[in-house]
């Protein structure tokens, strides 16, 4: 009985071990810092060009906004009331936002090719363009999801003129938000695939990026309903309590990231040895 506590202690710990190898926290402060440096830029030019498409757009906000703490919420939907209406300044905001994003997303590309133990033969402008059109595209992924929100309301009575669906409305309500949290697990999917130098299947990036929503969205909720329900928070840091839960909220998000990029570099190189181990099987096999 001994002996296999001992055994079963030795691969929880070998696991656990191999999980954080590589600078695991490392790369997740790496990560949070080209996010936060990004995250209010970002936040201001998407929703300035949501706000385009629609005015009333507040409610639509609060919503995409629900994953924060409630301090955290309130400091931005503040803020982006608030907002500038230069077009010169939207723009320099957007452009800074978007190099600050494409910061992160070279972050990920180092981090999964410290996780897959690959040397980057890529080059910085090569390296820098990808992450770019990532971050373009991250930015289409979040007004996208933005649109769904505000425009569910009429997709639905568009989808009640075709087919008289009973309780067709309550059920979309909800679907939306799961054909939201697919998409994301999609993007996710396409930027672990394409980062890599070696070439890999999108299906088998699709774990990693399960583990990152999943956690992402779980660990938003917990934290959020602790901050909420902690009244202390506010006394600690005053009226910087709504920073604070962004930043919180933002090392939380990038944990989960380097959480499924690890976890795809943990079953890529178990899978490659497998490989080489039925490999030399057969190579043996026929010299016998």
């Amino acid at each position: 009985m001994k002996q296999k506590f001992a055994s079963a202690y030795k691969k929880i710990r070998d696991i656990i071990d191999e999980f954080l190898d590589g600078d695991f926290f490392g790369m997740t402060a790496e990560m949070s810092f080209y996010f936060l440096s990004s995250f209010l830029p970002m936040i201001i030019f998407v929703f300035t060009v949501a706000s385009s498409i629609s005015q009333n757009y507040t409610d639509a906000m609060l919503k995409v906004l629900g994953a924060l703490p409630e301090k955290a919420a309130k400091l931005l939907v503040k803020m982006l009331v608030s907002r500038t209406r230069s077009t010169t300044v939207i723009l320099i905001t957007g452009a800074f936002s978007l190099f600050s994003l494409s910061g992160f997303i070279l972050t990920i590309e180092k981090a999964i090719h410290r996780f897959y133990k690959l040397k980057n033969t890529r080059g910085f402008i090569k390296s820098q363009v990808l992450a770019l059109i990532f971050a373009f595209f991250i930015y289409i992924a979040i007004i996208a999801s933005f649109s769904l929100i505000i425009f569910g309301k009429i997709i639905a009575d568009t989808l009640l003129k075709f087919a008289a669906i009973p309780n067709l409305i309550s059920v979309w309500n909800n679907l939306r938000y799961v054909v939201m949290m697919i998409f994301i697990v999609f993007v996710i999917s396409a930027i672990f695939k394409a980062l890599p130098v070696i070439k890999v299947r999108i299906r088998d990036m699709l774990p990693g990026a399960i583990v990152t929503t999943t956690v992402w969205f779980a660990a938003s909720m917990l934290f959020a309903l602790y901050v909420n329900n902690f009244p202390q928070y506010e006394i600690i840091y005053g009226s910087l309590a709504g920073f604070a839960c962004i930043i919180m909220w933002i090392y939380i998000t990038c944990m989960s990231m380097t959480a499924g990029a690890k976890i795809n570099a943990m079953i890529y190189k178990r899978r490659l040895a497998k490989q080489r181990a039925g490999e030399e099987s057969e190579s043996f096999t026929v010299t016998d």
